[in-house]
């Protein structure tokens, strides 16, 4: 069953500029954060936007997203609908986000 989530993006930039962004990403069921949020991390953008493709999220999107974050070293994507599949694929594990919160 899919349900209403928020994904909260963060960009880490390395301490020499030949060193690249790596990105976590920190997931609620609010529209933002509030308290405790189970978090992953994603090595590279590469890494990162391959899992948001895996959950349905397009390539306009994606493009606008990174633009998003190379600015503003953070964004939020609201109200996106995630089943237990979808969520797995974002690289989050069953004790981060029990089975029991998609029934």
């Amino acid at each position: 069953m899919k349900k209403k989530w928020t994904l909260h993006i963060l960009s880490h930039k390395g301490s020499v500029s030949s060193i690249p962004s790596t990105y976590t990403v920190a997931l609620s069921q609010g529209t933002g954060p509030g308290g405790g949020m189970p978090t992953v991390h994603h090595p590279s953008w590469h890494h990162l936007s391959v899992a948001l493709r895996a959950i349905g999220v397009d390539e306009s999107k994606i493009a606008e997203l990174k633009a998003e974050i190379d600015s503003k070293h953070s964004v939020n994507i609201q109200e996106v609908s995630l089943d237990e599949t979808d969520v797995r694929q974002l690289g989050f594990t069953e004790q981060q986000v029990p089975t029991a919160m998609f029934v």
